[in-house]
């Protein structure tokens, strides 16, 4: 008896920064299932480079060029990306895997775009901890919250909320 294997679902991340770059590894040292296929980030110089020890070869291409290289997209790029990230596999009836599930709150044309074409969004439940912790607290009283990140500052750079309160973190190690 003959088994017909399917082809494997072809992934594209969306953001090569540290947690970008961690799935791309293990994604290339192999998932069953799952083949990394192309990447997006800000510089695809770097980006190539970071990729160069892989054994298999990874289309760096522009945000606007990722969806045409898979059949899903994990989202790994500032929260301001969101919507050029994920917006073309919604609207192609794809799958995207948000990390930047906040920016989802800001963005709900996005959860109609994809009802719209039978595009589906995937949120890890792991990026919900601490917001479900954060709402838990809420239901008393918070007087302060600390939050640490082990996200690298350069990784910060440009978050909405720095911007739009003047925060320069630029020169912090």
């Amino acid at each position: 008896m003959t088994t017909i294997q399917a082809s494997p679902k072809r992934v594209a991340i969306a953001g090569l920064g540290a947690i970008g770059l961690d799935l791309a590894q293990a994604l290339a040292q192999g998932i069953p299932g799952y083949q990394l296929t192309a990447v997006s980030a800000r510089d695809l110089a770097a980006a190539k480079e970071r990729l160069s020890h892989l054994k298999t070869e990874i289309a760096c291409v522009p945000l606007e060029e990722l969806e045409a290289h898979a059949d899903l997209v994990i989202e790994c790029a500032p929260a301001k990306l969101l919507s050029n990230a994920i917006g073309p596999f919604l609207k192609a009836g794809k799958t995207a895997i948000v990390l930047s599930c906040g920016a989802l709150l800001t963005n709900q044309d996005l959860i109609d775009l994809a009802k719209q074409h039978h595009g589906q969004i995937v949120v890890p439940s792991g990026a919900l901890l601490g917001l479900d912790a954060v709402n838990a607290a809420a239901q008393g009283t918070i007087e302060s919250v600390t939050m640490v990140t082990k996200k690298p500052v350069k990784g910060l750079l440009g978050a909405p909320y720095l911007e739009e309160n003047n925060i320069d973190i630029a020169n912090i190690t």
